[in-house]
């Protein structure tokens, strides 16, 4: 037997009990997190809970480039894909998501991602001295990181591809591996367009802490020049979406370019820091969790800092919140920060690892029981009944549907989303789509909706149904209408919370609500009450109001020997009237923007119909804020 193999004393098996043991900590850790990403994903798919804003605009173009349309125009959100998500990694992806299984794919990704980038933070940890257990605490502390599972459950972003790419970038720059570091830093860029902020940072920190002058200085101008002829050439030449209003105006008070950014800096300051000053609480659930260790770090700081900062500078209230993409990257810069900070902390290092994965790991609790479980609790068929609801639908024809539903019909080459999350800021005109196909006045076009549908949907409803369109398909809540005219769309409100139409007057067909204690008579697209029954027809009807005068108006139907009887009430906020006849009014008059609930509430003493609800202005004040 070869000396090698003689060991009397065991030590060396010892040893290597520990590290085998590190090891399979990690891995089950991994495939544990990995499993529960993959299936909350599924659920909320399967479920309808995936969005189109994010999941169906990347189905449709990773569905383009994979039968030979390398542009890759998504008519969501009226641009190619490159200026949404800054991803050149999509184009191979495409080919996975076409022939292994589509979103399942894509949800797999992102696990292998997370999975990658653990693994990756584990053996950083070593490198950076700290032992085996004390790295796996690192790595499954990661894992339980609120910001990595609140990205993880929402649809899929190439977010997860960019960050196990930072994570090994740094590993192999640790192992003064020069081609495999930029290798993958270059993988990592081309992954994100928000990597460069966060490259540049990088290479600060690398002058600064390490004193690697020339590597710092390589590292500020690939992020630097990259990010340059991106902002400045490639954007504004080929893809128009990069100057539309949600681009615009996310920093506008910083200014819009490189130059006006930096003397907004230097202008605009006490605002920039009345403006971090209210992100107390995104700050909490970013550092709080780590304990604000990774503050400590050195060479990472300066680049989890870029991100932290384009977040919270940001007027777009969703990068302020973990339960969405926007930290993901920032998250992989946090804990090489906290690798870092670690290093210095010596004998006390154990103590700070167990209270921050305790911290953590209760954060995470939060965070599961309050977002996550409820959302496993709900079960939908939402997906076989949109399937066989578009069965009948060509995919030549204009698709007009909703943010939910758009995730199952990424095959149709023109489709756009009544949206009801970022008013303004994302195509929502039919007309648009309209132009994209054709210029003709007829095209075919399908509406499949939902219910209940958003006010301003219900009047585009209301509008098409005026130009011969026509209920085609309905089962359970989901409705489809299909016609071949132009019509006249509303202009949606700018407001967050209503997306009520501007103009003097709408109409709201209440067979496109939610209906209780009736039913719908799909004849004549009526909601009929029958006898017996008394209570709220219509719960949860919500209209936005400005300042000013409205006259609301809601047809009802009954048999003519019953036109004076009392059938219910029509009530909007503490304003009310009886339903006595085929009309009932009422008068509305607000001083502020607010929402106020619509009810029609039946005595349950007589049969009758409601059709629709019209609201009109009839004055107009100034806006009151």
């Amino acid at each position: 037997m070869s000396w090698r193999f003689q060991n009397p004393s065991g030590r060396g098996i010892a040893r290597s009990r520990p590290i085998l043991m590190a090891n399979i900590a990690v891995f089950v850790a991994i495939s544990v997190f990995c499993a529960f990403q993959i299936f909350v994903s599924v659920h909320k798919y399967l479920n309808g809970e995936a969005t189109t804003l994010d999941l169906g605009y990347a189905e449709q173009t990773l569905w383009e480039i994979s039968h030979g349309n390398w542009w890759a125009f998504s008519s969501v959100v009226q641009s190619p894909v490159l200026p949404v998500d800054g991803s050149l990694w999509l184009y191979p992806l495409a080919y996975g998501f076409r022939f292994l299984g589509r979103e399942y794919f894509l949800f797999v990704v992102q696990a292998v991602g997370t999975a990658a980038a653990a693994w990756g933070l584990y053996r950083v940890a070593q490198l950076q001295g700290l032992s085996y257990w004390q790295s796996a605490t690192v790595a499954i502390t990661f894992l339980c990181y609120p910001a990595i599972i609140g990205g993880s459950q929402f649809d899929f972003h190439p977010d997860f591809v960019a960050l196990p790419f930072v994570i090994w970038a740094y590993f192999y720059y640790r192992m003064n591996d020069k081609p495999r570091y930029y290798g993958f830093l270059l993988s990592a860029i081309f992954a994100k367009d928000v990597v460069l902020i966060s490259v540049v940072g990088w290479g600060i920190g690398l002058i600064v802490w390490k004193r690697r002058v020339k590597d710092g200085v390589m590292a500020i101008l690939l992020g630097l020049g990259l990010l340059m002829i991106e902002m400045m050439w490639i954007f504004p030449t080929y893809f128009p979406s990069a100057s539309a209003s949600i681009v615009v105006n996310l920093y506008g008070y910083l200014g819009h370019s490189f130059s006006g950014i930096i003397s907004g800096l230097v202008e605009h300051f006490p605002v920039i820091i009345r403006h971090l000053s209210h992100d107390g609480l995104y700050a909490f659930l970013i550092f709080a969790p780590v304990l604000v260790l990774p503050v400590f770090g050195q060479a990472s700081v300066p680049a989890m800092l870029s991100l932290f900062l384009l977040n919270a500078l940001s007027s777009f209230s969703a990068q302020h919140t973990i339960v969405n993409q926007y930290q993901v990257i920032l998250s992989g810069w946090v804990f090489l920060s906290l690798v870092e900070g670690l290093r210095r902390l010596g004998k006390r290092r154990n103590l700070f690892l167990f209270s921050m994965l305790t911290i953590t790991m209760l954060l995470e609790s939060i965070f599961l029981v309050k977002f996550i479980f409820p959302e496993l609790m709900i079960r939908e068929d939402i997906g076989d009944q949109v399937a066989v609801a578009l069965h009948q639908v060509p995919t030549s024809d204009v698709l007009y549907t909703q943010n939910h539903l758009g995730v199952w019909a990424y095959q149709y080459p023109i489709m756009g989303i009544a949206n009801n999350v970022a008013p303004g800021q994302f195509v929502d005109a039919l007309p648009v789509l309209w132009n994209e196909a054709h210029k003709s006045h007829n095209i075919p076009t399908a509406i499949i909706a939902q219910r209940p549908v958003s006010p301003y949907l219900a009047d585009i409803i209301f509008e098409s149904q005026r130009q011969g369109y026509h209920v085609t398909y309905h089962q359970g809540n989901l409705v489809v209408l299909e016609g071949t005219h132009r019509f006249s769309v509303p202009r949606p409100s700018p407001d967050a919370r209503g997306w009520e139409p501007t103009s003097n007057s709408w109409t709201i067909p209440l067979w496109t609500q939610s209906v209780a204690l009736a039913h719908i008579n799909w004849k004549t697209e009526r909601v009929m009450m029958p006898r017996g029954n008394s209570g709220n027809i219509l719960p949860h009807l919500l209209l936005l109001f400005y300042p000013g005068q409205y006259h609301l108006i809601l047809e009802a139907f009954a048999n003519h020997g019953f036109n004076h009887r009392l059938f219910g009430t029509f009530k909007v906020g503490i304003d009310h009237t009886a339903i006595t006849s085929s009309t009932s009014t009422v008068i509305v008059t607000v001083h502020h923007t607010e929402v106020l609930p619509v009810m029609v509430d039946s005595t349950g003493r007589y049969v009758f119909e409601v059709s629709n609800i019209l609201v009109h202005y009839r004055a107009f004040y100034p806006m009151a804020h």
